[in-house]
């Protein structure tokens, strides 16, 4: 267990970076409303997880949610717009855009239309905001980073014609750098998908395998997290597992990892 412990630990501090940033050194850009802006609201949340998205919205589980993501502890300032029903929807798309898409910001993610996935997920499920559900071919995800901050930006019609924004910047509570081992993140109930993302990989590719579980006592999170390393196991077959190695994380590094994950990580 020790030798397990040490292991995860090396992992976990592999993708970390401790110095701390605070919203006393990193002043955010103000938000500009548009000309035709109906309502404007900002909310401030200080030492929260927030789930940055970088793909598209997906069925797994019996639930959606992006694919890969990103968790970071987090100060984030959101700001959420409703503008007018005369608007039109892509003067209102670029006038955003070009606020937050600068020279120092580097896109991490971005989709249109029906790429994004389901705009009632995107509402409901990630951002818990039901004003943000439109039509799927209506909406726009932007997903920035600079060297302080991240932005996260998604733009829909309503059906009742008004447009919805909501821009999320995200100050990290430590500066979180994502280590260049760190190849891919799936949920580990997705056998399919791991499946044919190791078969894709070349034939030399070797990997630690992570895998991460929820539970009300660290013990129970390692046991819900072997049983979920079985499960692959025996999905996935030997051939397949010939030059991957599983890391039990438990709950640990769930910030980085997040929950119920099998991350790639390279040897």
């Amino acid at each position: 267990m020790q030798i397990q412990n040490t292991i995860s630990m090396l992992l976990i501090s592999s993708a970390l970076v401790v110095p701390t940033l605070s919203s006393a050194v990193t002043p955010l850009p103000s938000i500009t409303p548009h000309r035709e802006v109906a309502l404007a609201t900002t909310d401030i949340k200080d030492n929260s997880n927030y789930v940055i998205p970088l793909s598209k919205m997906q069925r797994a589980d019996r639930s959606w949610f992006p694919e890969t993501v990103l968790n970071i502890e987090s100060q984030s300032t959101r700001h959420t717009f409703k503008i007018a029903r005369g608007a039109d929807l892509n003067d209102v798309i670029r006038f955003y855009s070009d606020q937050v898409t600068t020279e120092q910001n580097t896109v991490l993610f971005e989709c249109e239309g029906r790429s994004c996935g389901s705009s009632n997920a995107w509402a409901n499920n990630f951002f818990n905001d039901y004003r943000l559900y439109g039509r799927d071919n209506n909406q726009v995800l932007k997903v920035l980073q600079n060297n302080e901050f991240y932005t996260v930006m998604y733009i829909n019609r309503r059906g009742a014609g008004d447009v919805m924004v909501r821009i999320d910047q995200i100050i990290p509570m430590s500066e979180f750098k994502v280590d260049p081992t760190f190849k891919k993140q799936i949920s580990v109930n997705d056998i399919a998908k791991i499946r044919l993302y190791i078969e894709d990989q070349p034939s030399d590719a070797r990997y630690y395998l992570a895998v991460t579980a929820s539970g009300s006592t660290t013990s129970e999170a390692f046991d819900a997290a072997s049983e979920n390393i079985d499960d692959l196991k025996l999905g996935l077959g030997p051939r397949l597992l010939e030059n991957m190695e599983f890391v039990n994380l438990g709950n640990s590094g769930l910030e980085v990892y997040g929950v119920d994950q099998l991350t790639f990580i390279e040897k």
